[in-house]
């Protein structure tokens, strides 16, 4: 099974985001946006603002809460509260939160469409 990525606009966004062909060649369309390739917080966000700027992809529909189901929230004051929200969390001995994850088959979903399908 070949899982080469071999579209073409994915090529162009993998790119734009600064990605070589090596790492890209690494890539799955399976690949993680935040659980593989690392990009959360403000990361994420750049990730989002291509598909908006670039591929002129809709977010519309998309509220803040529906976003912190796909990544950790950033910022000082955000990440302090999140940070204790975590901690507080642990102490009570619940689990670890789990975020959607954000596939690179999503994205060319995304790009395909031009809007974002998942919320």
């Amino acid at each position: 099974m070949n899982d080469k990525i071999e579209n073409a606009e994915l090529l162009r966004f993998l790119k734009l985001l600064g990605y070589k062909d090596n790492k890209i060649d690494e890539m799955t369309l399976e690949t993680r946006i935040m659980h593989d390739l690392g990009c959360d917080g403000d990361s994420f966000d750049e990730v989002m603002e291509v598909l908006l700027d670039e591929f002129e992809v809709s977010f519309s529909g998309m509220t803040w809460e529906k976003w912190e189901e796909y990544r950790p929230s950033e910022g000082k004051l955000l990440s302090l509260i999140e940070d204790m929200r975590r901690l507080f969390n642990w102490l009570k001995g619940e689990p670890k939160k789990e975020y959607i994850p954000v596939t690179l088959a999503m994205i060319a979903d995304a790009i395909r469409l031009k809007k974002w399908p998942y919320g």
